[in-house]
């Protein structure tokens, strides 16, 4: 299971939430199927919705 909070501190140089979501990609293509949200990304293009958009990544198709 991926922990938002133990991907911002191992992943400390990302910068932004679009790098957050390249990366969370990366792990579901490995085979990751779990995320806990426990921290919100502390990133100036963070959006509003970012726990849904998130968690689409796990349940909407692949493009």
């Amino acid at each position: 299971m991926l922990t938002m909070s133990e991907i911002l501190i191992q992943q400390y140089k990302m910068k932004s939430y679009k790098e957050l979501k390249e990366f969370i990609s990366k792990k579901i293509d490995e085979g990751e199927m779990f995320l806990s949200l426990d921290i919100k990304p502390n990133f100036d293009d963070t959006p509003d919705y970012w726990e849904t958009d998130l968690e689409n990544l796990f349940t909407s198709p692949k493009k």
